[in-house]
C-alpha cells in the first residue's frame, strides 16, 4: 500500500507575555497586561507531542489547569468554541485524547463520538475505519513543497489548533517523544522576553538558552 509523508500548515496567535486565570470561576484565559494576541506561532509535531504530555495531569484539576496554560503561553489557545471557558476547552481535549487513546489501546476501536457525527465502521478484519469528513468536516488541501524544498507533498490547513491536533492523532498515532525539556528559569520564574520555554537536549539539559541561563542565576543571587 503506498504512503506519503504530509505537513500540517496552521499558525494560531498568542498573547506575547502570555495568560493568566481569571474571569468567570478563574476559568479563562487572559493576555497578561491585556496586552492583545498578536505573536503568531506555527504549529508544527513540537505542538502535538506537548499536548500530549498533558495526559499526565488527566486526573489532576489544579495542575492541568497549571501546565495547560504553559501549553497555551507557548502555542497559544484553543478557539473553538470562542464562548466556552478555556478551561473546559483544555479539559475536554484532554479527555478525548485520553479516552481515544485508551479504547485504541483497549478493544483497538477509538471512540470518536466527540468529533465525529457518526460511529465508526468496522471492515470484515474487523478493524476500524471511518469517513474522514465526518470527523474533520471541511479541511483544506493543497500540494506544497515540504521544508526543505525538495519534495511536494500533501498539506492540510486546519482552522483552529484543536483541528490540528486531532488531524494529526488521526493520521500519526498517539505516540510522543519525551525528549522536550522545560526551561528552568520558564518553571521557576515564569515568562520571559526570549524564552524558548521549552527545548531539547541530553537529560541533564536545564535551560534552553545562556541568556536564561545567565537570567536564573541573577534572579537566584538576589533572592538569597
Amino acid at each position: 500500500m503506498p504512503v506519503s509523508r504530509f505537513q500540517i500548515d496552521f499558525i494560531n496567535k498568542k498573547a506575547k507575555r502570555g495568560y493568566q486565570w481569571g474571569g468567570k470561576n478563574d476559568s479563562f484565559l487572559l493576555p497578561i497586561r491585556n496586552l492583545e494576541e498578536t505573536e503568531k506561532v506555527r504549529y508544527t509535531t513540537e505542538t502535538f507531542n506537548h499536548f500530549l504530555k498533558l495526559r499526565k495531569y488527566y486526573t489532576d484539576t489544579d495542575k492541568l489547569k497549571l501546565e495547560g496554560r504553559k501549553f497555551c503561553n507557548k502555542w497559544g489557545r484553543f478557539r473553538y468554541p470562542e464562548n466556552t471557558p478555556d478551561e473546559l476547552k483544555i479539559m475536554g481535549s484532554v479527555h478525548f485524547i485520553e479516552s481515544f487513546i485508551f479504547d485504541l489501546s483497549s478493544t483497538k476501536i477509538p471512540s470518536l463520538n466527540q468529533i465525529a457525527s457518526e460511529e465508526l465502521n468496522l471492515k470484515e478484519s474487523g478493524a476500524p475505519t471511518w469517513n474522514f469528513n465526518d470527523v474533520m468536516g471541511t479541511l483544506s488541501i493543497s500540494f506544497d513543497w515540504d521544508e526543505e524544498g525538495k519534495k511536494i507533498i500533501p498539506t492540510y490547513h486546519p482552522l483552529n489548533l484543536w483541528e490540528a491536533i486531532k488531524l494529526q492523532l488521526l493520521l500519526t498515532g498517539s505516540d510522543a517523544h519525551d525528549d522536550m525539556i522545560e526551561c528552568l528559569h520558564y518553571s521557576t520564574f515564569g515568562m520571559k522576553i526570549g524564552c524558548l520555554q521549552y527545548t531539547k537536549g541530553r537529560s541533564d539539559k536545564k535551560f534552553c538558552s545562556d541568556a536564561c541561563r545567565t537570567a536564573y542565576s541573577e534572579k537566584k543571587r538576589k533572592s538569597n
